[in-house]
């Protein structure tokens, strides 16, 4: 059955609901955000899978918030700089790297390079990661939400950990930016688009590999090395630890 059209559930604009509810708006702000979101959700619909038709409904109060804090000048005298910055930087980022990653969806991968090391650990780490994702109930579910949500947590560090978190943000965009050049000096894919038929229960033999840069003919992002995601990650939870101490 087709899905009604509509926004993604997308993580940047309930990054923007967070933030906006942050900042403590009025009630008049409010009722603002709640007009927009309805009008969003009446022109786009809803999902039907009850998690994604939460995410979305939170994804349209997030973008009611930025156009809440968007009118602000004609709505009323008071205009926070900061605030439409706070709140216009997820979805620009976001869309900034996307626009960035569309830019790597064509050329040569390195990824038998890669795949040629990972064997030489004796094993195929992503091999290994895609069945258990693949077998264990749930899972699937989980990563893809903990892979999109990563925004989410970090408005929230943003919120609660004052001057350290925002020179945790500046940390991670400079990390977004050299891992975007990474990906045009070793562009890969991943080895579910090179291995398709044998992701992930059957890697190829080592012995059946060369190593020489191999065309992909799938329009995917070349965007495995550096895992920027990964990156993301850990350096969150290496500056998070500061939080406790402010």
């Amino acid at each position: 059955m087709q899905q009604t059209p509509g926004l993604d559930p997308n993580m940047n604009f309930i990054t923007c609901l967070l933030l906006f509810l942050a900042a403590r708006p009025k009630r008049w702000e409010l009722i603002s955000m709640g007009m927009v979101a309805a009008v969003l959700l009446a022109c786009f619909g809803i999902r039907r899978e009850p998690w994604q038709a939460v995410l979305q409904v939170l994804s349209y109060g997030g973008a009611g918030g930025l156009v809440t804090v968007l009118l602000l000048p004609y709505l009323s005298r008071h205009f926070d700089w900061k605030l439409v910055g706070k709140l216009v930087f997820p979805p620009a980022f976001g869309t900034l790297t996307s626009v960035l990653l569309a830019a790597t969806v064509s050329g040569v991968t390195y990824d038998n390079l890669l795949y040629a090391f990972d064997g030489a650990l004796g094993f195929q780490p992503d091999f290994w990661a895609g069945r258990v994702i693949l077998q264990i109930p749930g899972m699937s579910v989980s990563a893809r939400f903990l892979y999109e949500a990563l925004p989410l947590f970090l408005a929230t560090a943003y919120v609660s950990g004052g001057c350290a978190a925002r020179n945790m943000i500046a940390f991670l965009v400079l990390l977004g930016l050299c891992g975007a050049i990474c990906f045009r000096l070793f562009p890969a894919v991943g080895s579910v688009y090179l291995y398709p038929d044998a992701f992930p229960f059957n890697p190829p033999a080592l012995s059946s590999i060369s190593l020489v840069p191999q065309s992909v003919t799938v329009a995917a992002p070349r965007n495995c090395m550096p895992s920027l995601h990964c990156a993301w990650a850990i350096a969150f939870l290496w500056t998070s630890r500061r939080f406790s101490r402010i």
